[in-house]
C-alpha cells in the first residue's frame, strides 16, 4: 500500500493537468496494487484514501465529489479515476479462481499440520494458524474468495464489489 500511496501523493502534488494526472495515476499507482492484493482483500480505509488521492489529482477540495463520481467522470467528458478498491478485489477474485496460484495445496498442508500441532478447536473453526498471527493466511483468503466470500466482516461496499468481480469472471469466456 505504501507504494500506491507514495505514487498517488507524488502525482497529486505534481500540479499536472487533471487529465494527465488521472491517466498517470491509473497506470502508475493503481497498477501496483494488483501484486500483493491478489492475495489479500484491500484495507478497510482504502476507499477513504482513494477519495483523498482522487481529489488531489483533480485539484478539488477534500471530499468534494463522492467516490462513485470520481469513477464516473467519463460522463462529464473527463477520464475516470480507476477504482483502487475494485482493482484489489478483482485481483483477489481472479487469483482465487484462475488457478495461477496453487493455494489449495498450501491450505491442505496447513490443515494437516494444524491437526497435529494445534488445538482441535482451531482445526474445527478452519483456522490452521496460531494465535500470534495478526491476519489469516493467504491460502485462507484465496479459499474464501474461491467460495465467493471475503473473510472477516468486510464493509458492504467491498462485498458488493467482490460479488460483481466474481460474477464477471463467471460470465467471461474461457481463454
Amino acid at each position: 500500500m505504501r507504494k500506491w500511496a507514495s505514487r498517488a501523493l507524488r502525482l497529486g502534488s505534481a500540479q499536472l493537468p487533471a487529465s494527465v494526472g488521472t491517466s498517470l495515476y491509473n497506470v502508475q499507482a493503481v497498477s501496483v496494487l494488483g501484486f500483493v492484493r491478489q492475495l489479500l482483500p484491500p484495507p478497510r480505509m482504502l476507499p477513504t484514501w482513494e477519495l483523498a488521492a482522487g481529489n488531489r489529482l483533480l485539484h478539488f477540495p477534500p471530499r468534494s465529489p463522492s467516490l462513485p463520481l470520481l469513477h464516473r467522470l467519463k460522463d462529464f467528458g473527463m477520464l475516470n479515476v480507476r477504482s483502487a478498491t475494485s482493482s484489489c478485489l478483482g485481483a483477489l477474485a481472479r487469483t482465487a479462481v484462475a488457478g495461477s496460484i496453487d493455494w489449495s495445496t498450501a491450505w491442505d498442508a496447513m490443515m494437516a499440520s494444524a491437526e497435529e500441532l494445534l488445538p482441535m478447536s482451531a482445526v474445527a473453526r478452519g483456522c490452521p494458524w496460531g494465535t500470534h498471527w495478526t491476519e489469516p493466511a493467504f491460502a485462507a483468503h484465496l479459499r474464501a474468495a474461491a467460495g465467493g466470500r471475503l473473510l472477516g466482516s468486510p464493509p458492504p461496499r467491498f462485498a458488493e464489489a467482490f460479488s460483481a468481480a466474481m460474477a464477471s469472471l463467471a460470465s467471461a469466456p474461457s481463454a
